[in-house]
């Protein structure tokens, strides 16, 4: 089992916090620090796939959980490590997410002193009140001086990240945070999404807890939108967006199908390989994970991706982002009859305007982001 050399992206998920945020459905576990023998065994998951990945690296991604709990000793033997199996352009981006409770200039200035060259701040409001309702361990101030640190630092990559659609949220504050903000390269605006197993999930099914209604979430993310783009951002995908040139490497290999290595427990992967796409995942229980990749466990779980699934990921994945559909591409790899059937289904939405069919591409408009998971369920 085999794959092409080509470029491709590494994950690495570092699943500890501090405290865990009421909204949040990714896995993680409580710690105030990364053990080193995490360290080891995320080290030696990278030994375990490197015949299965034989390319050059186009980004190298710590997400989590709470990756600035790394110390950037920790980053430099892992950076070393995968240096010293794949080859790292000069442009390779190297981002790291980070909470304003470890912010430091001293923290960024090694940061940067051990390759990492950009930075993913999780402000998601510089309102105080709604701070501590989201279950976030900083204050506005904090965030602000965050993203002072990382100018210090001579961080000019630096993405923050902002939640609307919160209850309570008025558009004057989110107004004020958007603004606030506008000198950071690259804003991932996403809406309050209240997941069943999360604190927030049990809060609303017992009545303590009502997400917004359609006309808050229409109006904040009208107010995004408008804001960000009159003051210069592209809204290249349906929660990014990014000064010219500030686009995130990262996940455009996500929405444009380049392989991943995802690293650590609760992670996931794919690759083209001889028998076909391959998809596959780590266990979210951190025990089991550590145990596997001490046994030399591969793909724990995985699927084969048939046709049918590349077809619908291919969909999903190009309309999220400004560019959409190359139908030239989508007749390449999946044959024109199926094209032709998808501009058949294609009429509604077109002649709504949620869906646009110029030149070689459908796509959605970025005014209509909001409702394309709508849109792109009606296609698929």
């Amino acid at each position: 089992m085999t794959t092409l050399p080509t470029m491709f992206s590494l994950y690495l998920h570092i699943p500890f916090c501090r405290r865990k945020c009421p909204y949040c459905d990714f896995f993680s576990t409580p710690s105030g620090a990364v053990p080193d023998d995490y360290i080891a065994t995320l080290l030696a998951e990278l030994e375990l796939y490197r015949p299965y990945f034989t390319g050059t690296l186009a980004s190298i991604y710590f997400g989590g959980g709470t990756p600035s709990l790394l110390t950037a000793r920790q980053i430099d033997t892992l950076l070393r490590a995968i240096a010293h199996h794949y080859p790292l352009p000069s442009d390779c981006e190297i981002t790291l997410e980070c909470n304003p409770e470890q912010a430091s200039l001293a923290y960024f200035q090694a940061l940067r002193a051990v390759g990492v060259n950009r930075l993913s701040v999780g402000i998601q409001s510089l309102d105080d009140a709604l701070l501590r309702f989201l279950g976030r361990g900083h204050s506005a101030r904090q965030a602000l001086d965050t993203l002072a640190f990382a100018e210090k630092a001579q961080f000019s990559r630096l993405s923050a990240d902002v939640i609307y659609g919160i209850p309570l949220q008025s558009e004057t504050i989110l107004e004020t945070t958007l603004k606030a903000l506008l000198g950071v390269e690259h804003i991932s605006a996403y809406h309050l999404s209240i997941e069943e197993a999360t604190p927030f999930g049990k809060m609303q099914a017992r009545g303590r807890l009502r997400e917004v209604d359609e006309e808050v979430s229409v109006a904040h993310f009208a107010l995004c939108d408008t804001l960000l783009r009159a003051a210069g951002y592209d809204h290249y995908e349906i929660s990014s967006f990014a000064r010219p040139e500030g686009y995130s490497r990262h996940n455009m290999g996500y929405w444009f199908d380049r392989p991943y290595l995802g690293l650590g427990a609760g992670a996931h992967a794919y690759a083209v390989m001889a028998e076909g796409a391959r998809r596959w995942w780590n266990a979210s229980h951190l025990p089991t994970y550590m145990r596997q990749v001490s046994e030399g466990v591969l793909f724990p779980e995985s699927e084969l991706l048939t046709d049918e699934l590349r077809w619908e990921e291919w969909l999903m994945t190009r309309l999220r982002t400004r560019w959409g559909l190359s139908l030239s591409e989508g007749a390449q790899c999946f044959g024109m009859p199926r094209i032709a059937r998808l501009l058949a289904d294609a009429a509604l939405f077109l002649s709504s305007g949620s869906l646009v069919h110029a030149d070689d591409h459908l796509f959605i408009p970025p005014q209509h982001f909001l409702t394309a998971d709508q849109t792109i369920r009606g296609l698929v």
